[in-house]
Formats: C-alpha cells, sequence, structure tokens
C-alpha cells in the first residue's frame, strides 16, 4: 500500500524479491499459526522515516491478528485457509521500500511469494507478507485492514495461481473488497477523510478509475439489477466476491485477459529496449531496480541488475550506492568487497548522503578482506576524522597493512607520519624508506619528496645527483614544483651539469603548469636564465616546451 499524490491510499501487490534479499532463516514467533519475524537493520542503514524497533513491530503485528480473529471472521477464515496451502509468514522489514519507489507514494505492505532466494528450500510453500517501515505505524485497524487484504486477497490468489493468468486490475478489486470487508467489520467510520478517499480508489473518482472501475461498469452494463450491491455506504462484498470470480471467468472465456496481459508484456520488452539502449541513468536505475525487486512488473533481477549497473557505469550515484550495498552483502550477487568500495566511493564523491552515511561500514568490510585501496582509504578518514571519529592510531594501522601490500598511497602516508611524528615515533630513516618505496611505484609525490630528502640529507645522506635523478622522473610526469628544483639544479650546476637551456626548458614547463603563488619564483629564475641565452635559443627551447607531452624527454 501506498499514498499517491491525488488519491490518498493504495495499495500496492509486488510478487517480487527485495532490494537485499532476506537470509534463508529468520529468528521467527509462531503466533495463531502464523510465522512472525522482524528484520533488525545494521547501524548504516538508512531511512527516511525513524524505525520502530523490531519487538515492538512484533507486538503490534501480533495485535492487529488477535483484532481480525475477534471481529473480522470471514477474512480469518480466508487466511485459516490459506495456512492449509503454506507457511504464512509476516515480517517487519524496515527497509522496505528501497526510496526510489517512494517518488509518488508511501508503500505500507507487500505480498512478496519471493521474498526468500530459494523458497523450494522450505518444506511448506513459504507465503510472506512483508511490513514497511511506514506501514507498522499506521492505525491498528488500518494495519489489520492491509494484512487481510495481502493475505485473503494476494495470497489467496497467488495459492491459486491467479497472478499470471488474472489482469492486474481484478487482482487488486479482489483484495481491496477483501479490505473493504474488514473496515466493516472493524466499524471504521465511512464519513471519515479516509475512508472516503479509500471508497474512491476502490470504484473510481472523477476521470480517475479505481480499481474495481471496470467490474462496477461490467455490472451497471451486463447485470444492472445487481449495481445495488455497490451502492450502499457498506458494499455487500461477499456478493460483489461472487460476482467478480464471474467476470474473471467472462474476461478469460473471450479473450480480453490474454490480449491484456500480451500487451502488457510487450509494452514492458519495447521500454525494457528504449531504456537499455537510449535511457538516461536515472530511467536506467528506475527500471532496474523495479525489475530487480519486481516492483509493478514480472520480477527479473538479472536485467534489473545490468540495468542498474549501466547507470552505475554512467555515474548516476544512486545506482553505485544501491549496487555497494548489493555487493557487499553478497546476498544476491556474489560478494565482491572491491566493487561495493569503488562504487561507494564514486557514490560518496558525488556528495550522494546515503553513500557517505554507509562508506565507512563498507569500506572496513573491504579493508578487512584485505583490499589494501580499502585500507589507504579507511586510514585516511580515521587520520582526517572524515565520516568516523579521528583516531590517528588507527589510521596507522590501516595504513601499514596496506602498504605492506604493496599499496604505493599507504606507503607515502606512512613516510609522512613518520617525517612528523603524528601517530608514530619521529623517524626520518622509516620515512625515506617508505618513501621510496612509494617512489619505486611510480607516485608523484613521493618521486618529489625523495628529490627533496636527498638534497637536504633527511633519512639518507645528501646526495645532490641522486636528487636530480628524483626531481627529473617528477618532472617527466608533469610536476610543477619538481620542474622548477630540476630547473634550479640545471641552473646551479648542482647535482648534475650546470646547463642553462635545460633550465630555461623545465622553467618553461613550470610556469605553465604551476599556480599563481608558484608563479612568482619561476618568473625570477627564469629571467635570470634568459640572460645566458640568445633569442633563437629562447624561441627554440619555448618552442619545445610548448609541444612536450609527460614522461617524454626532451630533445634539446
Amino acid at each position: 500500500m501506498f499514498r499517491l499524490l491525488f488519491i490518498p491510499i493504495l495499495i500496492f501487490f509486488l510478487l517480487t524479491s527485495t532490494e537485499i534479499h532476506a537470509q534463508e532463516t529468520l529468528p521467527t514467533k509462531t503466533y495463531k499459526g502464523i510465522e512472525l519475524s522482524a528484520i533488525t537493520p545494521n547501524d548504516t542503514s538508512i531511512f527516511d522515516v525513524d524505525i520502530i524497533s523490531g519487538d515492538k513491530a512484533i507486538l503490534k503485528i501480533r495485535a492487529a491478528i488477535d483484532l481480525i480473529y475477534q471481529k473480522s471472521p470471514a477474512n480469518a477464515q480466508a487466511i485459516n485457509s490459506l495456512k492449509t496451502k503454506g507457511t504464512v509468514i509476516i515480517i517487519y522489514d524496515p527497509r522496505y521500500p528501497h526510496k526510489s519507489h517512494d517518488l509518488v507514494g508511501v508503500k505500507v505492505a507487500y505480498f512478496l511469494p519471493f521474498y526468500f532466494d530459494n523458497p523450494l528450500a522450505w518444506d511448506r510453500l513459504p507465503l510472506p507478507v512483508v511490513i514497511s517501515r511506514h506501514g507498522i505505524k499506521w492505525p491498528l485497524e488500518e494495519l489489520a485492514s492491509v494484512i487481510i487484504h495481502e493475505l485473503a486477497g494476494h495470497g489467496v490468489q497467488y495459492t491459486k495461481g491467479q497472478t499470471n493468468t488474472v489482469r492486474g486490475r481484478e487482482l487488486e478489486c479482489n483484495a481491496w473488497l477483501y479490505e473493504e470487508l474488514a473496515h466493516q467489520h472493524f466499524g471504521l467510520d465511512k464519513f471519515s477523510k479516509k475512508m472516503i478517499e479509500f471508497r474512491q480508489q476502490l470504484g473510481g473518482v472523477g476521470f480517475y478509475d479505481g480499481h474495481c472501475s471496470d467490474f462496477i461498469r461490467y455490472i451497471r452494463e451486463k447485470i444492472p439489477v445487481k449495481i445495488g450491491l455497490w451502492e450502499q455506504l457498506n458494499p455487500d462484498v461477499a456478493g460483489l466476491l461472487e460476482l467478480l470470480d464471474k467476470y474473471i471467468k467472462y474476461l478469460s472465456d473471450s479473450g480480453i485477459t490474454k490480449d491484456s496481459l500480451l500487451a502488457k508484456e510487450k509494452y514492458l520488452e519495447e521500454t525494457l529496449a528504449r531504456v537499455d539502449e537510449y535511457g538516461t541513468p536515472l530511467e536506467q536505475f528506475s527500471l532496474g531496480i523495479a525489475l530487480f525487486e519486481g516492483a509493478g512488473v514480472k520480477q527479473d533481477p538479472k536485467t534489473g541488475l545490468k540495468l542498474m549497473q549501466k547507470s552505475a557505469i554512467r555515474g548516476f550515484a544512486e545506482a553505485q550506492y544501491v549496487l555497494a550495498k548489493i555487493y557487499d552483502s553478497g546476498e544476491t550477487l556474489k560478494q565482491n568487497f572491491l566493487f561495493a568500495f569503488r562504487l561507494i566511493k564514486s557514490a560518496a564523491n558525488q556528495g550522494f548522503a546515503p553513500a557517505q552515511k554507509i562508506q565507512p561500514a563498507i569500506y572496513r568490510h573491504a579493508a578487512d578482506a584485505g583490499i589494501s585501496q580499502a585500507q589507504f582509504a579507511l586510514g585516511s578518514m580515521y587520520e582526517k576524522g572524515a565520516g568516523v571519529k579521528k583516531d590517528i592510531v588507527g589510521a596507522v594501522s590501516f595504513y601499514k597493512k596496506a602498504a605492506n601490500q604493496g599499496n604505493k598511497h599507504a606507503q607515502y602516508a606512512l613516510a609522512r607520519l613518520f617525517s612528523t611524528g603524528i601517530g608514530v615515533d619521529k623517524n626520518l630513516t622509516k620515512s625515506a624508506e617508505w618513501c621510496l618505496k612509494s617512489a619505486d611505484q611510480g607516485f608523484i609525490p613521493a618521486l618529489a619528496t625523495m628529490a627533496f630528502l636527498y638534497k637536504k640529507g633527511y633519512g639518507v645522506k645528501q646526495n645532490f645527483s641522486d636528487a636530480a635523478k628524483w626531481y627529473r622522473k617528477a618532472a617527466e610526469q608533469n610536476d610543477p614544483n619538481a620542474q622548477y628544483y630540476l630547473a634550479k639544479l640545471y641552473s646551479d650546476g648542482k647535482g648534475l651539469d650546470k646547463d642553462k637551456k635545460q633550465a630555461y626548458f623545465w622553467l618553461c614547463l613550470a610556469d605553465k603548469n604551476s599556480d599563481k603563488k608558484f608563479k612568482k619564483p619561476i618568473k625570477k629564475l627564469k629571467n635570470q636564465v634568459m640572460g645566458f641565452l640568445t633569442k633563437e635559443e629562447l624561441a627554440e627551447i619555448s618552442n619545445e616546451a610548448q609541444n612536450w607531452k609527460p614522461t617524454e624527454k626532451p630533445r634539446i
């Protein structure tokens, strides 16, 4: 059930799986022959409302069941009949619904026969109804009515095999009529705003059809003497349900149902083809998650995942966020912490708040699985206190784990910390050792830092030749600072032969690549060097620098 913009109440029937499938077994309590269970979300879950605890939810569901058995015997009988067909389960799962499906309305409850990954593994057919984080907050009488809607309506339909042979509007009409009967049994005020709106959703209002509008038109046209069953404050539900069965048979015998189902299937195929090839990232994600969960369409997790992956590749943050949770959980796809890490990092970097909230947890899972990128990233978060409580000791621990696996970023981070004594005892020798490991992998900041260490003799023996070697490596990667200091060594003749042409070449590059605050010393040295070169030499070198590409050795 969810609330629409133009009509506030609507029950939404889905034969689906969830955004993150349930475990095969859940802690349950049996009450009046019905299994009751509550999902307890972890601390990283993202919700749009305050969440009721599992214990409180179970108590409220029990109260709703009591109300059904005390005041709605006909519906209780339908539920008892359903129990003979399988295991009736009511689950409070605050993860429902995915927030992308809340754009139009607030969903309340679902009958989800495929909630469990492998229903065939059960001794008896599982018949689960999921109560959402919204539905559990509804008034008791309305929650009980929704449970009736899902069990006496959609649950019975499912066991009869009607879900693939009857049009959706007739299935909804049937379930809504059972809910109407519950409202009568519970004595709800039919003149209240909610009940007026419910009646409008049931039979239609103005230009908007309700769930039973086609059925009611059929009665008016084919058997007008029976319209009185509908046209009263409390419709004769038993009589209407009997007529509805005849109407469903009429639709089947006349071929209307078959044509309608084929048209719906064709429309979905055409929509899927269009969105797959030409859709925007938002369209691909929206249709993808609908197919994945079975939201209003036939469930197709494989195609749904494919569309969401396309959306994620195109940079859509919410698709990346959902896929990250799926890969992290390993409950639907094979667990892949590296994919989860990369996806949540991308979504969080785009400023997507839900991704930022669960980012530390997914990073931790990936780090614990030995993924060095996640270990470094988590270390950085702890060092900065970004999204987690600042913990320099924890940062060092994760940096070391990543560095020992050869992560150049973590190696450089350790070099930096050992040079300052933050989180570790200050040790310039260790700093230089870690920096060298990072520099050997071509990490530009480490290349430039090694040059600086050799120039100053910090943690290593002072050696201008080695300094020049490392400055050149960084300069060839287009690092403007390294280009400037390499030029200065050429100009001064320290560590290499004095060469004003080489000095001017690297100064031209540094001038082009540096930010404003570094322009002044570059200009000063550049003017000094220019005095040693002819106009022709300056022009030739300037042209060479203009056409130079990173990692390319200058031809001067």
